[in-house]
């Protein structure tokens, strides 16, 4: 399908309509399968265009996997070609979200370590970045993913830079802390709270704990809320009148909080469906007693978002209309 739209001479239009639509869409997998089509069309001018706007498509290392993940199983590609490799390097060395914000970086090969049978890990050594003119925050973080936190603590002492903000190595190596075993509970609390770290960068042994659970709750983001309101609920942090019931429903009920994660009115349908029945569905043994707030609160908030999509459309009914094909 796309491949007669890239034939008909229209491939870089698509790829000006993949850009504009990551900013609306809140369902990645089409636009991730169209950009790696045209990143690997035959037509050298729409590959060329597809990997200049990789930056602007994949904000995160999940959207890039994935983007990977379609070029390597879907498309049969079984080697990565020069172009490719540097358009992947970059991303890493000179992608402006983290130039301006090294600290970006950290977090996200922190929280995004894995996705779609890729890790940080194996992408950097297949595409081998030259990071000889990035920051030194850069080459730090890169050196970690590869080498770990004890050579990438030696190359900065090895290259003595002053300018170096530390506060990225300090979030590292609380982040590897959390990772060892017999680290009191207390400890884990307090590297949360102080970094504000999200569900993902904390191992699974301790999310099974009420006290880890209840300092995630306020930097949890609205969509792993969603799926884990269950999980919340029987461990007690949703209670009628408690401080997590009150946080959530007024979070739920934020239209400026609804906006930003970019939330289909079917992803929360679907919340307050499996909500509803009050014991989870992948473990049975999972169960809960329903808030009816909680359910107030998603009703609400589905009602919005409807609302919302009705008024602004996210996406043309059939990308392939929009560019008269």
């Amino acid at each position: 399908m796309f491949s007669r739209v890239i034939d008909s001479g229209k491939g870089e239009h698509l790829v000006h309509l993949i850009e504009n639509a990551c900013k609306k869409s809140c369902r990645f997998y089409p636009l991730a399968y169209a950009l790696a089509v045209c990143a690997r069309s035959t037509n050298q001018r729409v590959s060329q265009k597809a990997y200049q706007a990789l930056q602007n498509v994949c904000k995160t290392p999940a959207q890039l996997f994935m983007f990977l993940k379609y070029c390597q199983r879907s498309l049969n590609l079984t080697s990565w070609p020069r172009r490719h490799r540097k358009a992947i390097a970059k991303w890493y060395t000179e992608n402006r979200q983290y130039l301006d914000d090294p600290m970006l970086l950290a977090r996200h090969v922190t929280k995004y370590r894995r996705r779609h049978g890729f890790s940080h890990k194996k992408v950097l050594k297949s595409c081998h970045p030259n990071s000889s003119k990035s920051s030194a925050e850069i080459k730090y973080i890169l050196c970690y993913v590869v080498k770990g936190l004890t050579k990438a603590n030696q190359k900065i002492h090895d290259g003595n830079d002053k300018t170096f903000n530390n506060n990225i190595r300090e979030f590292i190596t609380d982040y590897e802390t959390i990772k060892k075993q017999n680290v009191p509970e207390d400890d884990v609390i307090a590297i949360i709270r102080k970094w504000r770290l999200t569900w993902e960068q904390v191992p699974n042994r301790l999310l099974k704990t009420k006290n880890v659970l209840a300092a995630l709750l306020p930097m949890m983001p609205l969509t792993a809320l969603l799926r884990n309101l269950g999980k919340l609920t029987s461990f007690g942090l949703l209670q009628p009148n408690s401080k997590g019931e009150e946080s959530t429903c007024s979070r739920l009920e934020n239209e400026d909080i609804l906006r930003q994660a970019n939330l289909h009115p079917i992803q929360i349908l679907s919340s307050l469906n499996g909500y509803c029945k009050g014991r989870g569905l992948r473990n049975p043994q999972l169960r809960w007693s329903i808030n009816d707030n909680i359910v107030q609160s998603l009703t609400k908030a589905y009602m919005k978002q409807l609302t919302c999509s009705c008024q602004n459309p996210r996406l043309p009914p059939n990308i392939l209309v929009a560019i008269n094909i």
